[in-house]
């Protein structure tokens, strides 16, 4: 997610207001982990307790790590998780709980285990960090698509380092997985691997012929409609629409093909391979040896 950060920021264009000198997120975006640590005041030589962390006197609606910690002491435990929105992430873990499906109500089977044993009364719920809310401190700006997204992966980055902060410090008690990003429930079955696999190619068969014609109809209709100017059309052609010509280690000409998949398809290589090395203009392995690739119309348009 760090680099896909870095790669959203880089794409944006120079008059980008978060792009600007003083823009915190220029700073934010050359953080290490351990500045982000340092920017929230927590760090390997913190010593607090995680009591003194955590307090329900909080605005929960907003981006942090929460905390729900067991009312009696002498026998501590507690569950650590972070959200965007605290308070949402509360509902939907008493959602999951009284959840009849096994994906929901066994998401988290350690910590919803005490809760079945002991109640939600015996434990509270608080916050143990605010995390910034990157959008919000944009807020009064006009910001482009992409410059939202980029926001957001900061906000979520940034909860992913502390949340990660406070398993390392602390220990897991109630977690299980010991990474954050990582599915709570461990390692899968070969058995659940495969109902799970099943159940998404069941999904893909669903819709039935009939309805797949409408929906194509539908979508063919409204690509001949889109002006012919538009940067929506012109980004699809730019990825799909243009002749690609494959060159060998010498810069000959091998053969063209009339698109990026095809031209994968004749490489045995993935669609995305091609178009990061049109973008690169680098040489890569394929099924035919070492080759380059390049758009048809960008090279004609170099010539002239």
């Amino acid at each position: 997610m760090d680099r896909k950060a870095k790669d959203k920021y880089d794409s944006l264009p120079a008059k980008s207001i978060l792009k600007h000198p003083d823009s915190f997120v220029s700073q934010r975006i050359v953080y290490l982990e351990s500045e982000v640590l340092a920017l929230y005041k927590l760090s390997s030589e913190c010593k607090k307790d995680i009591q003194e962390f955590f307090t329900t006197q909080v605005k929960l609606d907003i981006p942090g790590i929460y905390c729900f910690m067991s009312k009696n002491i002498s026998i501590l435990s507690y569950y650590i998780g972070s959200s965007v929105n605290m308070k949402r992430r509360y509902n939907r873990h008493q959602n999951n709980l009284n959840s009849k499906e096994d994906r929901n109500s066994q998401t988290n089977p350690k910590f919803y285990n005490y809760v079945r044993k002991y109640g939600w009364e015996s434990l509270e719920f608080g916050c143990l960090l605010e995390t910034k809310d990157y959008l919000v401190m944009f807020s009064g700006f006009d910001l482009s698509p992409e410059e939202i997204s980029l926001l957001k992966i900061l906000t979520q980055l940034d909860l992913l380092i502390t949340e990660q902060y406070f398993l390392d410090s602390y220990g897991l008690s109630l977690n299980i997985s010991p990474v954050v990003g990582t599915r709570e429930s461990a390692i899968l079955s070969a058995e659940t691997r495969k109902k799970m696999s099943d159940s998404h190619l069941g999904k893909l068969s669903t819709i039935s012929e009939e309805k797949r014609a409408v929906i194509k109809a539908k979508a063919k209709e409204a690509w001949a409609n889109e002006p012919s100017n538009t940067e929506r059309r012109e980004a699809v052609s730019a990825q799909h629409g243009r002749a690609v010509v494959i060159l060998d280690p010498d810069k000959n000409v091998i053969e063209e093909f009339v698109s990026q998949i095809k031209t994968a398809e004749h490489l045995g290589v993935e669609r995305r391979i091609i178009s990061r090395r049109i973008a690169s203009e680098a040489l890569f392995d394929s099924k035919i040896g070492p080759v380059y690739s390049i758009k048809q119309r960008i090279q004609q348009s170099q010539e002239q």
